[in-house]
């Protein structure tokens, strides 16, 4: 449809939105088809009134505003109205723009223009306020211009809480923010505004708040970037959030971390220190048990003395070994042990026979005691880990208790469910300012000022085993002479009734026989096994350096072993590997292979399960000895 406007044809329909011309009553005279298409009349408009195509509530702001302000003024700008829209359809918001017809006199021109786009827009930017307003960050517009005071343009609601202010205080002037900041704070920030104002680039740092009395200062990040007006003004567009917890978080995430890291060192260094000082202690304490197995009317007693000395002190240096490896690892798997029933009166009847024969070399009394209501307990414990507490209870109450002193082991009543399990001494105590500092590692109390030996490792040991088990080892305060170490377990269910013909039958020493293959790096370490072996004349040992050493023995000399010993720390591969490669042999599937290591971490662990034992450096002669009769005895098929 088109018009003609003072003799020149005017192609409405091509226009981008709505034109219509209507009477002074409100009835349409000429509307294009743009305006047909957002009325939704597909017959066209003309004869129409407006108002039918309005809603209700447009329709009554139609009639009671702007048709008496058209025959007033008849010009009219931006008036927000909404038309109906056919098939339930939401109604369709526009803007009106009206004028009296310069060709038509008495007739009004209105051009119709859809918002869609503008209402998202004003629905969009409505959003991202209110969700500015609430979020924790402040989110702002910061005006600075060299010499003049700095304010903000804007800045959302989080202000409040970020500085305790509102919106309009900071719009008059930023000290409302400043003044909040510590001096120091404040200044690089300023500073930090007016380089980057200069140089065009973004501002981001971290500064800290004045701290209120009683509390610790709190963390703001202020992120900003800079753009020039024509004024000369720089508008900072950017946000501040307060970052204290996140640095927390960070400062415990990385203390977690290097925490971590340092276990991992302490363990990596103990497991190496342990190889190392194992290796020289197999060859030490092995021929020194060697030499005791000889004839002693070869030997002068003073050389009989001094092969004592050396086994005592070798079996010291071992033992202190083990305490540094058992503390780390009782630190590492607090929490981790397994526990199963255990026969009390058994644990303590056999952890006091393991100490008879030192209490009595000093003349001790040593007795295991068992409340009447103790017989039959069983406890929830790892037995290993139970052990070693009464041994290291045991073993310090027999070394600081004097001559004729009494040493008792008890089991008594403890708290709802549990037994009480305490090891009394009639030793000379622990003197009161001494006992803060009992669990401390390689702290002695000022013992290793007197004859007695230690490491200051076994209570610190003990404690941690005694956690392990869900228990807490203590020391009684009551005003007895000597030490009373106690501890709780949890008791456990009564026992089933043993059948009586389970008893294990008797094993017998028999004459062994066989090959074995050793591979084993250190010469030493070779020289001390073949000294051993060489006590069994019925066995064979040959021994490679390394493991491509010990495939050619089996390729080209033809070596059918036996038994496997294997190193787990080879040159040029682990016993783990080695033995991996030696099992997709046919002839070696079957055969026997055993660990010997002076490793005690986590590797041995990892490469144990392929093997059927482990011989742990040093070793001990007579249990090295009593494996091989097993293994390669008349019995061992059975």
């Amino acid at each position: 449809m088109n018009t003609t406007a003072q003799g020149h044809e005017v192609p409405v329909d091509d226009l981008p939105c709505g034109w219509l011309r209507l009477e002074p009553g409100g009835r349409i005279v000429q509307a294009n088809v743009p305006m047909a298409h957002l009325a939704g009349a597909a017959d066209g408009l003309e004869g129409r009134y407006f108002d039918d195509l309005l809603t209700l509530a447009s329709r009554v702001l139609f009639q009671s505003h702007l048709s008496p302000l058209l025959r007033l003024d008849g010009d009219t700008a931006e008036l927000s109205v909404a038309l109906r829209q056919p098939d339930g359809r939401p109604p369709l918001d526009v803007l009106l723009y009206s004028c009296r017809a310069r060709d038509a006199p008495g007739l009004l021109d209105f051009v119709v223009v859809p918002i869609r786009q503008r209402r998202r827009i004003e629905d969009e930017l409505v959003r991202v306020k209110r969700a500015a307003d609430q979020a924790p960050l402040m989110v702002f517009q910061l005006v600075s211009r060299g010499g003049e005071p700095l304010h903000f343009a804007y800045a959302s609601q989080s202000v409040r809480l970020l500085y305790g202010c509102t919106p309009e205080a900071v719009a008059a002037s930023a000290h409302a923010v400043l003044d909040r900041l510590d001096p120091e704070s404040a200044r690089v920030l300023c500073s930090a505004l007016a380089r980057g104002a200069e140089a065009g680039s973004d501002c981001r740092l971290d500064y800290r708040l004045r701290a209120e009395p009683g509390e610790a200062p709190r963390t703001h990040e202020f992120v900003a970037t800079p753009r020039q007006q024509a004024d000369g003004h720089t508008l900072w567009h950017g946000y501040v959030a307060d970052i204290t917890e996140r640095l927390r978080l960070e400062r415990d995430a990385a203390e977690r971390e290097a925490a971590r890291q340092a276990a991992q060192l302490r363990k990596d260094f103990l497991a190496r220190a342990s190889h190392e000082l194992r290796t020289p202690l197999n060859a030490i304490l092995g021929f020194a048990q060697l030499l005791g197995q000889g004839d002693p009317g070869q030997l002068r007693p003073d050389q009989l003395q001094a092969l004592a000395t050396l086994q005592t002190a070798g079996r010291h240096m071992l033992a202190l070994v083990d305490q540094l490896l058992d503390l780390a690892r009782a630190e590492r798997e607090t929490g981790a042990l397994a526990l199963r029933p255990l026969a009390l009166a058994s644990e303590l009847a056999a952890a006091a026979e393991a100490w008879q024969g030192p209490a009595q070399l000093r003349g001790q009394a040593l007795s295991v005691e068992l409340a009447p209501a103790m017989a039959g307990v069983r406890v929830m414990a790892d037995a290993v880990a139970l052990r070693q507490v009464l041994a290291n209870l045991l073993s310090n109450a027999v070394k600081y208790t004097p001559a004729a002193g009494r040493i008792r082991l008890l089991a008594l009543p403890g708290a709802a469910g549990r037994v009480l399990v305490r090891v009394a001494d009639s030793g000379p105590g622990i003197a009161a300012d001494q006992r803060p500092h009992l669990f401390e590692p390689f702290n002695r109390l000022g013992a290793e000022r007197g004859p007695t030996e230690g490491s200051g490792l076994g209570l610190v040991v003990t404690r941690q085993l005694a956690r392990a088990m869900g228990s807490e080892l203590m020391l009684d305060d009551t005003p007895e002479p000597g030490c009373r170490f106690e501890f709780q377990l949890a008791q456990a269910e009564p026992a089933a009734e043993a059948d009586p013909a389970a008893a294990p039958a008797a094993a017998t020493a028999r004459a062994v026989r066989g090959c074995l293959l050793y591979v084993e790096d250190n010469e030493v370490n070779a020289l001390l096994m073949q000294a051993i072996v060489a006590l069994r004349p019925g066995l064979v040992l040959h021994v490679a350096p390394h493991g491509a050493e010990a495939e050619r023995l089996l390729d080209e000399d033809g070596l059918r072993p036996d038994l496997l010993l294997l190193d787990l720390h080879l040159p040029d591969t682990s016993g783990h590997e080695l033995l991996q490669r030696l099992r997709r042999r046919p002839a070696l599937a079957g055969v026997p292979a055993l660990l010997v290591t002076a490793s005690t971490g986590a590797d041995v662990a990892e490469a144990g399960g392929d093997f059927q034992g482990c011989w742990c450096k040093p070793l001990d002669l007579e249990r090295t000895l009593a494996d091989l009769d097993h293994r390669l005895g008349p019995d061992a098929a059975n």
